[in-house]
């Protein structure tokens, strides 16, 4: 009985220990992973509000040509058009300056796995 408890016991040291040794392999391709993909999906964000910016910067010169050519009757008939510029222009600059992950796995990416991790722990 006990001769076959320590030989279950042998085998399940050294499938740990394989699993161990898997594991340590793959962190680094899984580190790399997890890093291409934080990267990639904070920066169509970070294009998302840029482009949500230039197109309210468009949108309000487009806008301001019309009102100055005489397309609406009085200029205040513009206002409530400017609600569907400046609200797209609100999302775009708080998109433009919270999603910058991208920024820092490119310039450090060993502090964002820090600040990742710290942040897990949680």
């Amino acid at each position: 009985m006990t001769e076959t408890l320590e030989q279950t016991l042998v085998e399940l040291i050294n499938k740990t220990e394989t699993a161990g040794d898997w594991l340590m392999d793959e962190i680094p391709e899984v580190i790399q992973q997890l890093l291409i993909w934080k990267g990639a999906s904070s920066f169509l964000l970070w294009v998302t509000g840029v482009a949500l910016i230039v197109a309210s910067v468009k949108l309000f010169k487009r806008g301001l040509k019309e009102c100055e050519q005489g397309g609406y009757l009085y200029k205040h008939d513009a206002a409530p058009a400017m609600i569907f510029i400046i609200l797209p222009a609100t999302v775009g600059i708080i998109m433009f300056f919270d999603c910058t992950t991208w920024l820092q796995i490119m310039l450090a990416p060993k502090i964002y796995l820090l600040e990742y991790a710290a942040q897990l722990m949680k």
